[in-house]
């Protein structure tokens, strides 16, 4: 599953992700949305890949498109909806007619790239929701630990139902009054 939840005031798209093959602290995650575009002319791309920066940090830097990833797996990838991004005008109302592909480029330190695929239905994107904590500190033991039960564990949350764009202009709204 996926999410879309507000952190830091900001709503976001987020998923987890695992490399399993390493544990390296300087993997990165960089991002594609694959989704249906129309031109002003009128021309449809079914298939259009269009960037969208991922960040494993609650606070991502814009001006870096791959930020690092953090070495305790696994992570938490998120996409700001934001007035750049493709899903600036999503809500959980015309979502329903949309599917989302996510493609995901992970740079190992050595320069050797993985790239994968996955797609969210609808109904498997859970809006107003969080992932619940899943990797515990064994201070006896020093080491991390990853609540498998728990990977895909969410919790309901206060995100409002409405796009980005949406909550945006009911700030300025807001402020006008």
């Amino acid at each position: 599953n996926a999410v879309v939840s507000l952190r830091n005031g900001e709503l976001k798209l987020m998923f987890r992700a695992m490399n399993i093959k390493t544990v390296k602290l300087e993997t990165t995650y960089c991002g594609y949305i694959v989704h249906k575009v129309t031109t002003k002319e009128g021309e449809e791309m079914n298939h259009h890949f269009t960037r969208i920066s991922l960040s494993t940090q609650v606070d991502e830097d814009k001006n870096i498109p791959c930020n690092l990833a953090t070495p305790v797996l696994p992570d938490i990838v998120s996409h700001t909806m934001d007035s750049t991004s493709p899903l600036y005008n999503i809500n959980p109302d015309n979502m329903v007619n949309m599917e989302l592909i996510v493609s995901v480029v992970v740079v190992e330190p050595n320069g050797s790239k993985t790239m994968f695929m996955t797609s969210y239905l609808p109904e498997e994107i859970v809006w107003a929701n969080h992932f619940a904590e899943c990797v515990v500190y064994k201070e006896e033991e020093g080491i991390f630990m990853v609540e498998v039960g728990r990977i895909n564990m969410m919790i309901p949350n206060y995100t409002p139902r409405m796009s980005a764009k949406m909550m945006e202009e009911s700030a300025v709204l807001a402020s006008n009054d």
